[in-house]
């Protein structure tokens, strides 16, 4: 049963792209100010 390992692999990449996205975030601010 592999359901743990595609859980885990999953929340990996969602806390990855949670970081990425809030340094987007933090670069368009920096544009704009």
């Amino acid at each position: 049963n592999r359901r743990p390992d595609y859980v885990s692999i999953f929340m990996e990449n969602l806390v990855s792209w949670e970081a990425v996205s809030a340094r987007l975030e933090a670069a368009k601010l920096k544009v704009a100010a």
